[in-house]
């Protein structure tokens, strides 16, 4: 597994903050969560706070620790690692031409024919 790193200007903190809704949503403290996920305080924190970008292991304990899906969960964290993981100048240029977009959608250009 590749090392967690910081990402404070890579990418949103998005993760963290999700992670810190689940935890409040299951009432339960920092200290709580890091002892039932066997983490330090300060790692924790670090994830919750956008500041480390947690291991998809970790996400996984994490959500069960709070009583969520985990699959709910991991779809947060592939969505930002994909994001960390794309070069930046690939995301300063939008998403790829394959994506539809609603102006696309709506052009007046002909559909494709059947065959």
């Amino acid at each position: 597994m590749p090392p967690e790193t910081s990402h404070a200007g890579s990418s949103p903190a998005h993760i963290g903050h999700v992670m810190e809704r689940v935890r409040r949503q299951a009432e339960l403290s920092p200290e709580a969560l890091a002892r039932k996920t066997r983490t330090g305080l300060d790692h924790l924190t670090g994830v919750l706070a956008g500041h480390r970008f947690p291991t998809r292991r970790f996400t996984v304990t994490y959500a069960r620790a709070c009583g969520a899906d985990p699959q709910v969960l991991l779809l947060v964290w592939e969505n930002e690692n994909d994001r960390r993981s794309a070069p930046a100048h690939a995301m300063a240029s939008g998403p790829p031409a394959s994506v539809a977009t609603p102006s696309a959608r709506t052009s007046n250009a002909a559909p494709p024919r059947s065959r």
